[in-house]
């Protein structure tokens, strides 16, 4: 699916879910990405922080004063990594669109947990020499996991939360060439798991 369309769906279930009981936010956030890796490829994966932006809906389902909660978000989706090769070192870059789509329950007073599917697609970029040049396609564009979180809000229009989202493919797949010309089997490395921390402020609050 293109990100184009991830933006329609979006907007297509917010103007369908206004009409009931549902909540516009924006979210800013810190992101730390832990990057795991067995490859022989010089990358040095340590964890990094970025910038996290998000714009979802949120909406009671059943009834006004449910409990429970469905959405779907759309954020910027950002990742990086230095790589070491022959005393060269470049930054990779991976740069997109996620879309959540989540479900939360209020279990106290100001007080919720989530959990949801996220699916990334994106695109990949190093800088040499002071400009920015595209990665072979060795490294992959799309991504999913799930992500487990929660928030409290001390204000009606204001959250503050945690999540951590546990991504399940890998960013490159390759194949080595063995002494005799052979390749070998395929490979598959470098995967994510990032925490991010975030304030949210609420555009349209439920209409109650």
């Amino acid at each position: 699916m293109k990100p184009t369309r991830l933006v329609f769906i979006l907007l297509a279930i917010s103007c369908i879910s206004y009409s009931s009981y549902g909540q516009l936010y924006l979210d800013n956030g810190i992101l730390f990405n832990e990057h795991r890796t067995n490859s022989d490829l010089g990358l040095d994966v340590k964890a990094k922080t970025s910038w996290q932006p998000r714009i979802g809906w949120m909406f009671r389902i059943a009834k006004s004063n449910s409990n429970i909660k469905l959405g779907i978000e759309l954020e910027y989706f950002t990742r990086s990594f230095e790589r070491e090769f022959e005393s060269v070192s470049n930054d990779i870059y991976f740069t997109g669109l996620s879309t959540n789509l989540i479900g939360a329950y209020t279990v106290a007073d100001r007080f919720h947990v989530n959990t949801g599917v996220k699916f990334a697609f994106y695109s990949s970029r190093f800088d040499l020499d002071g400009e920015s040049k595209k990665v072979a396609d060795v490294f992959n564009s799309f991504d999913w996991g799930i992500l487990i979180g929660g928030g409290y809000s001390p204000l009606k229009f204001m959250t503050i939360g945690a999540r951590v989202n546990f991504w399940f493919l890998p960013m490159i797949e390759y194949r080595t060439v063995g002494d005799y010309g052979e390749f070998s089997d395929l490979k598959k490395d470098v995967y994510t798991t990032s925490f991010e921390c975030f304030l949210r402020f609420s555009i349209l609050n439920d209409k109650e």
